[in-house]
């Protein structure tokens, strides 16, 4: 769920990344580009997540991907930017 960090791969110049990116095949969360069949993944896990929990907190995220906080917070505002996820207070609901 880490993704690799943008500003290294356009240290590399390649065309690729913004092809990747223009057919949805890749997305830009924060400062990381995450293929979308991750993030189709950690759609899946949130899902299966919630069919036993009624809130996600940051620490339950953290859980769930294994990444630090500050690479599981941008992917939680992803889930809400998104429409997967709505904040309420410090934690996440399902929409």
């Amino acid at each position: 769920y880490e993704g690799l960090l943008f500003s290294d791969l356009i240290r590399d110049q390649n065309p690729m990344l913004q092809l990747l990116i223009d057919a949805s095949l890749a997305v830009r969360v924060g400062e990381r580009v995450l293929h979308t069949q991750i993030l189709d993944r950690l759609r899946a896990a949130v899902n299966t997540f919630f069919s036993t929990n009624n809130e996600l907190s940051p620490s339950s995220f953290k859980e769930i991907t294994g990444l630090s906080r500050r690479t599981a917070i941008p992917l939680l505002e992803w889930l809400d930017a998104t429409g997967i996820t709505r904040r309420e207070g410090n934690a996440r609901v399902r929409c």
